[in-house]
């Protein structure tokens, strides 16, 4: 189970799934895990504060092609969604049978090993993880340029192996004067290789942990597009996929999956703040780390989803100004609002 062959047999299913399709971002029998009994969702959105009630979770958080790719041959390829699907359908089968009365905690190896890769694609798969690449990938593209002018630019050039004649100089003076209006951004090929290459790694993170899963009286949790929450001593912080104490997967608005301390062996656990599990600062926390969208059941109120979440920028950088490509918080604020890269902070 834990080899997951097909890692490396993505080229036979290229064909399966028909290119042009709609990819859902977060997996349809997830959502349906929090409809209401006529199979509805209820969305909220961390921008603007807008609420739906009475969506199917078919229609929601899906994108065209979001996982497709150009391989090696040059084709457009839709094999990962077929490995999304894998990894999707044997979760939810382990989900579905640890849900009834029939099936106890501890689970056994094969069904450990289903939730740890579940709950690493959840971090790789999503549109905050593809953002994040992206706002990587034009920092460090812009920061190759920093500290460049006319002085510089002929060593510059060899150093890039380039013969710097006054045309090239010019012709690289005059792209680091556009820098400022332009986004580098990379293939989302860049995206799938990432995701591809680092699951099983992230998976086995999740695997040293122990599970558990805890069920509430009543229905009081919500999900989101970025559904797992690290827990430390002091709360709910938005990474700690290593460190955290715990790490907290909503699987329905009574059912919390617990990944508990790495490398222990106990399974019953819950280090909630002051012991107690609280509903408002979980479902808060949630809303402050999705992306754009919170998904719950509508025929239930849920504490926590008052107030706004802040725009928090999704990556900050610490470094003297010298070091800091020129507008570059501007730059990445052109694609959305939640990608601000704040450029303010300077080291001492």
């Amino acid at each position: 189970m834990n080899e997951f062959d097909w890692l490396l047999k993505l080229k036979e299913f290229k064909g399966e799934v028909q290119l042009g399709s709609n990819h859902h971002l977060l997996p349809r029998f997830y959502m349906a895990n929090f409809a209401n009994e006529k199979l509805k969702v209820g969305t909220k959105n961390r921008l603007d504060g807008e609420s739906r009630l009475n969506l199917s979770p078919n229609k929601i958080l899906i994108q065209r092609d979001f996982y497709s790719f150009i391989n090696l041959d040059m084709e457009a390829d839709g094999s990962v969604e077929v490995l999304i699907s894998k990894i999707e359908g044997m979760a939810c089968e382990v989900i579905k049978r640890r849900l009834t009365v029939f099936q106890k905690f501890p689970i056994d190896n094969d069904d450990s090993w289903a939730l740890s890769y579940f709950a690493a694609l959840q971090l790789l798969r999503g549109r905050r993880m593809r953002r994040t690449i992206e706002i990587l990938c034009d920092f460090y593209a812009k920061s190759k340029f920093v500290g460049l002018n006319e002085s510089n630019a002929r060593e510059f050039l060899m150093t890039n192996g380039i013969e710097p004649t006054i045309e090239e100089v010019t012709k690289l003076l005059d792209f680091k004067e556009q820098l400022p209006d332009l986004f580098i951004t990379p293939s989302t090929n860049d995206h799938i290789q990432f995701l591809l290459l680092s699951i099983s790694s992230w998976a086995s993170m999740f695997r040293r942990r122990p599970i558990s899963l805890v069920k509430f009286d009543k229905p009081i949790l919500v999900t989101s597009d970025e559904p797992l929450l690290f827990y430390h001593e002091y709360g709910y912080r938005k990474s700690g996929i290593a460190t955290s104490e715990e790490i907290h997967l909503p699987i329905s608005p009574q059912h919390l999956l617990i990944f508990g301390a790495s490398g222990s062996m106990n399974s019953q656990f819950l280090l909630c703040p002051s012991v107690k599990f609280n509903s408002k600062e979980f479902n808060k926390a949630m809303f402050n780390n999705c992306h754009v969208l919170i998904v719950f059941n509508p025929d239930f109120s849920y504490r926590g989803l008052g107030k706004l979440p802040t725009k928090e920028p999704i990556l900050e950088v610490l470094a003297t100004k010298e070091f800091i490509p020129e507008n570059f918080k501007e730059n990445s604020l052109l694609r959305n609002p939640l990608a601000r890269f704040q450029n303010v902070k300077e080291s001492e």
